[in-house]
């Protein structure tokens, strides 16, 4: 098994409300560990930032899914590679609905959720780790 990570953005093409995102987490949680699929999911009104953790093709072939998938628009790939170990190994699918005062300062990350344009992807794709590898620092920000 190559233990591979991947990190997109996405806009939601519909109107989510709190009450389907935690249905959908529920059922994220259980294909997740029936695929040992790990990782976190950050929203900030309609866009999202997620990172998946597992065997490459498994991630690959679910990221597929996801860039198909309708309720998803402007899927774009923010950071993948082959890792060493997890960052999220406990959790099947961390959660966390932030605010706009929580990332102001994280440089270029407001603008890129919202407009996908931040420079490269390159150029922020260790600012967006480094953020979720913060919020794994603190688990009781997690719903």
């Amino acid at each position: 098994m190559e233990l591979y990570t991947l990190v997109y953005s996405s806009k939601s093409t519909i109107p989510l409300h709190r009450y389907q995102i935690h249905r959908l987490l529920a059922e994220c949680k259980i294909n997740n560990a029936a695929n040992n699929i790990t990782g976190i999911l950050l929203s900030l009104d309609e866009h999202f930032i997620q990172v998946l953790e597992g065997d490459k093709e498994i991630i690959l072939s679910l990221y597929d899914k996801i860039q198909k998938d309708p309720r998803h628009t402007n899927v774009r790939t923010v950071l993948q590679k082959k890792i060493e170990k997890r960052a999220f190994p406990d959790w099947t699918m961390g959660y966390k609905n932030v605010s706009k005062e929580e990332l102001k300062n994280i440089p270029g990350l407001s603008l890129f959720l919202e407009k996908g344009t931040a420079g490269s992807h390159t150029d922020i794709a260790s600012d967006v780790y480094e953020l979720l590898i913060q919020f794994r620092e603190n688990p009781e920000c997690f719903s």
